[in-house]
């Protein structure tokens, strides 16, 4: 996949989570996660070059002014503003500038997707603890005792193993 073929709905599922399959989950994660850091290399591979292309263009653009002022700007004196509104305008220079905007963008949206990967991780760190405590393992509608009071889970407040204690009626 390349980042022109980006698509959030590919991006999406590669970063769902199946709590029901963390095994495969565990396996699949190393790879997607240099896949996508991959692809962020690649995409500031490709700003850093638009960066260069837009120094190559404003030098080059720089140079015409500077050798044929009266072709290029059209008889207006030779300064520093002059020859900057010249080349910003050119239509070469406005091209590679749009060049650099779209991978500056590229590379905004893989750094999120590369961060987002750390989080999942995360995520399937917490799965796992929580599967080993047994977390998904009991009822899950909440449970109501007596005097009408809601319970979510007595072993997790630690209630199941407490002593009941009674009272002699006398």
């Amino acid at each position: 996949m390349s980042i022109e073929e980006y698509d959030r709905a590919v991006y999406e599922d590669d970063l769902a989570i199946d709590p029901d399959d963390l095994v495969e989950e565990w396996l699949k994660h190393p790879s997607m996660y240099f896949q996508y850091s991959e692809l962020l290399s690649i995409a500031k591979r490709k700003m850093a070059i638009a960066h260069e292309r837009i120094k190559v263009v404003r030098s080059e653009l720089i140079k015409k002014a500077h050798k044929h002022p009266k072709k290029h700007l059209k008889g207006m004196k030779l300064t520093a503003p002059v020859v900057e509104a010249y080349y910003r305008d050119h239509e070469d220079h406005k091209e590679a500038k749009e060049d650099l905007i779209n991978a500056e963008f590229d590379v905004s949206i893989l750094e999120a997707a590369v961060w987002s990967f750390s989080h999942r991780k995360k995520a399937l760190e917490n799965l796992v603890q929580l599967l080993s405590l047994r977390y998904f393992a009991g009822p899950t509608s909440p449970q109501e005792v007596r005097g009408g009071k809601r319970i979510e889970d007595r072993a997790v407040r630690g209630e199941m193993n407490k002593p009941k204690t009674m009272r002699r009626r006398g």
